[in-house]
């Protein structure tokens, strides 16, 4: 592994994260709070009770700002914690202001890890009974993002708005990976 893959890492995360950010643009503050289905399987572990906008947008920003820290600290062998550090949005639900959360965490992210070195990104360690080196956690964390973009897809064509398509980043001039 070499910092050819941090760099693509980092390229990725951003144009997702800025792609996350320009699809709840159209999204009314009300939608956020909106729960179009409401069933007993509509839930987030044992934090959420229900997924909506705003609980999908909320825990993007408590588990990246989390692990992003934990990556920067964690020695061989180390287990890291899941996160638990919910008290950085706990008063926020203002569209504006979580979507001002959730940039300025990937960009303290990806300040973060650019300063990594190959030790570091190689770095093996224990996350939820799996073990991870630093480097498969970012990829890791591109795809947590993902996953919960596309939930919060889903949730938006309920409420009848047509995210933006996938792969259409707004920047075109910029190598992906």
């Amino acid at each position: 592994m070499n910092t050819t893959e941090l760099n693509r890492f980092t390229s990725m995360y951003q144009h997702q994260v800025a792609q996350t950010i320009k699809m709840l643009e159209p999204v009314t503050e009300s939608q956020y709070s909106e729960i179009p289905i409401d069933n007993e399987v509509m839930f987030m572990g044992s934090r959420v009770n229900k997924i909506n906008i705003t609980t999908l947008v909320k825990h993007l920003i408590v588990a990246e700002s989390h692990w992003f820290v934990e990556l920067s600290e964690v020695n061989e062998g180390d287990t890291i914690p899941i996160p638990k550090n919910a008290e950085i949005v706990k008063d926020v639900n203002e569209p504006e202001t979580l979507l001002h959360l959730l940039e300025k965490t990937s960009k303290l992210g990806i300040e973060t890890v650019r300063t990594f070195d190959e030790t570091q990104l190689n770095t093996r360690f224990n996350f939820v009974g799996q073990q991870f080196t630093v480097m498969g956690f970012l990829w890791m964390l591109y795809s947590h993002h993902g996953y919960h973009k596309g939930q919060i897809d889903q949730l938006m064509r309920q409420m009848g708005h047509m995210p933006i398509e996938y792969l259409e980043y707004e920047t075109t001039s910029n190598l992906i990976g």
